[in-house]
């Protein structure tokens, strides 16, 4: 690897534990700067002021025409980034600007803006944005980007770029309306998400598409319009249709860290959306060990606590069973010789686990029987 003074220090990868989708090696950039090490390339870009000559396409929704839900908010990032990127430092004008260079050289960019070419290639790239986003960092002005994902993109020539292009201008300003246009467009065709092998009917032309590949334009249509009620609904959706994953961690320094974890997302849409299905008012939340170390101290005292309760429950699954009765249940480790037994009234959420698979139980806390503390109407978070 080059280590020449003249590239900032800002290629840092690490491993990460995480779960699903977003797994492995991850490769941070700073704000404002691009470094893509295949050969090696330098990229120096961040943003365009207000003012900028470059000619705007005009918005593609039209007068009359209903809006699409998942872009019904957009017009209120519009007028932010407007706003943003009129009282930009003279550093950050000039970085904008380079950005904006960049990107006018990029083959990706000139299918998407100026052909306005609509295929499957580019729906990973699309995606990537949001989840290169989804970490931003606002204390460093890092993100991260797996290692996996990079290579992914890479099978597309420009798409990299195009990628780390547009997350400079988000974190500059703003993107443009131009590549506002281009998700309108993709969203049109492909819907919000899809998964390999559905089929996607070309309206004008009665042509039928098979989607190659698992995807969802949610992640970074939210970025853009943070509390969208249709795309957090969209987003979830995907969560469960395997499409993405939650990271299981998240920090309050992370600007849209409410995407990364269940139980931030949860709080997330007890602020802005708590009339969501998706939103879950438990009462208490406590690890499987946690509950039934209480329980075993003071059964008087837990009972206060969490008896009669919903109450949130995580830990790793050690049994999955049905009692005499045929009632499904799990049960957690604890770590002591006693157990915490969920009990569910369906058994559709249990097909697909497995032991060990680290879970969150909502359930209503019936209190301790002999060695176990129990839940009744359970339900995986």
């Amino acid at each position: 690897m080059n280590n020449s003074p003249k590239l900032p220090p800002v290629f840092q990868a690490h491993q990460e534990n995480l779960r699903k989708k977003r797994v492995g090696t991850y490769i941070k950039v700073i704000s404002g700067l691009v470094v893509v090490f295949s050969g090696i390339i330098f990229f120096a870009i961040s943003n365009e002021d207000s003012s900028t000559s470059q000619k705007r396409e005009d918005s593609t929704i039209k007068a009359g025409v209903p809006v699409n839900p998942y872009i019904k908010d957009i017009e209120v990032y519009k007028k932010n980034t407007a706003d943003h990127t009129a009282h930009l430092s003279n550093k950050f004008k000039a970085a904008r600007e380079n950005t904006l260079k960049m990107l006018s050289k990029n083959s990706v960019y000139n299918e998407l803006v100026n052909k306005k070419s609509i295929d499957q290639r580019y729906l990973f790239a699309l995606q990537t944005f949001g989840d290169y986003m989804i970490s931003f960092n606002t204390i460093d002005e890092t993100s991260s980007i797996p290692v996996s994902t990079v290579n992914t993109l890479k099978k597309v020539p420009g798409a990299l770029e195009f990628t780390l292009g547009i997350g400079s201008l988000e974190t500059t300003g703003g993107v443009t309306q131009e590549i506002l246009n281009v998700y309108e467009r993709y969203l049109n065709r492909y819907s919000i998400s899809g998964k390999m092998g559905d089929v996607v009917n070309a309206s004008d032309s009665g042509f039928e598409e098979h989607i190659n590949q698992d995807f969802t334009l949610s992640t970074s249509l939210l970025i853009f319009q943070p509390e969208n009620k249709s795309l957090l609904d969209a987003y979830y959706k995907a969560i469960g249709n395997g499409i993405i994953g939650w990271d299981g961690e998240t920090r309050s320094e992370y600007k849209y860290g409410f995407l990364l974890n269940r139980v931030v997302f949860n709080n997330y849409l007890l602020k802005v959306y708590p009339e969501s299905i998706y939103c879950v008012r438990y009462q208490k939340m406590a690890t499987a060990k946690k509950l039934y170390a209480e329980y075993d101290a003071n059964e008087v005292s837990a009972d206060d606590l969490y008896k009669n309760k919903l109450i949130l429950v995580e830990g790793s699954v050690k049994t999955i069973a049905k009692d005499f009765t045929d009632k499904p249940y799990i049960v957690f480790s604890t770590g002591y010789f006693g157990e915490v037994i969920c009990y569910f009234d369906s058994e559709d959420q249990l097909r697909t686990l497995s032991k060990g698979d680290h879970l969150l139980v909502t359930g209503i806390c019936t209190g301790r029987l002999l060695n176990s503390v129990r839940l009744k109407s359970c339900k995986i978070f």
